[in-house]
């Protein structure tokens, strides 16, 4: 019988062959690549928005544990400035006896406000600062108390001795200077992220 197509060479059919096989493999290629870079694009997507979120709670963390640090601090001297003049050794002398006691009524009622503002704010914004900030803010309420408690107590109206005067003063001054010294430290490690 005679053939209709004459055979074609063996190279010819080979390099058919090899084309076709490289022209799929390609396809083939460029399929797995089109997935994988749609996976690719997908996690790369997730992760943007996990770190702009973060980023967005790490903003708003700062701005609220800094507005808390610069409340604690206003209301700090507040107290500090109190407590520094409701000292008798501080205080005018008043030759009627009525002056002298609303004077001191108004001291002691300037401290008493202070102290429950400052007390209120360490208390309540606890959890928007560190540890070691509230334990030195704490640390400054139990003298403020202390001193309070010593100034109602002492009904004979004697002046204390000018070691406890000092003595008082240094422990007041080291401890507003330690939770200052506190917030410093905290500001310092917490960094603005844009």
């Amino acid at each position: 019988m005679p053939q209709l197509i004459p055979p074609i060479p063996d190279a010819l059919t080979l390099a058919v062959v090899t084309g076709l096989g490289a022209l799929l493999g390609k396809i083939w290629a460029n399929r797995v690549s089109a997935k994988e870079d749609s996976k690719i694009q997908s996690e790369l997507a997730s992760l943007r928005a996990d770190l702009e979120r973060s980023l967005h709670v790490h903003r708003v963390q700062f701005e609220k544990e800094f507005q808390v640090y610069l409340e604690l601090s206003e209301k700090m001297v507040a107290v500090r400035e109190a407590l520094f003049t409701l000292n008798k050794a501080l205080k005018p002398e008043f030759k009627d006896e009525e002056k002298k006691e609303q004077y001191d009524a108004s001291l002691k009622q300037s401290l008493e406000n202070a102290f429950v503002e400052f007390r209120a704010t360490v208390l309540n914004n606890k959890p928007f600062y560190a540890e070691d900030v509230f334990i030195a803010a704490d640390r400054v309420i139990d003298l403020a108390l202390d001193e309070i408690t010593t100034q109602d107590s002492d009904l004979s109206g004697q002046m204390p001795s000018l070691k406890r005067i000092i003595e008082i003063k240094s422990q007041i001054s080291e401890s507003t200077e330690a939770l200052v010294q506190a917030i410093r430290v905290r500001i310092n490690l917490l960094k603005v992220v844009d």
